[in-house]
């Protein structure tokens, strides 16, 4: 192929050099989005749906790793965290954002 540009795969980019901006990030936010749309469909209110997306945003801040990164001991620390801190928080809630992430984990790995 003469006048072919070496490494160049027509709309791939294969250079190992360069990666996509935030890559992880956006990731995770179309994650978040996909999981969005799941709860709407299912018929859950937006504040609902709100809070939990928030929560899951607050759990990848706490443990600065993405999904496909996290291990249990991750939302044991979160919670216990929140539990044992100035105001800690209810069991009620504590079950709440268990269910929660559980919830998002469950999503992502469904087939």
């Amino acid at each position: 192929m003469s006048g072919a540009v070496p490494g160049f795969v027509p709309g791939m980019l294969v250079d190992p050099d360069i990666g996509l901006f935030r890559a992880d990030e956006r990731v995770f936010t179309a994650m978040l989005d996909g999981w969005r749309a799941q709860m709407l469909a299912r018929g859950l209110t937006t504040q609902t749906i709100k809070q939990r997306c928030q929560l899951l945003e607050r759990f990848q801040r706490f443990t600065g790793e993405f999904p496909w990164q996290w291990r249990p001991a991750d939302i044991d620390d979160f919670l216990g965290d929140l539990r044992s801190g100035d105001k800690p928080i209810s069991l009620k809630t504590l079950r709440s954002y268990s269910n929660a992430v559980a919830m998002f984990c469950s999503y992502l790995t469904h087939p």
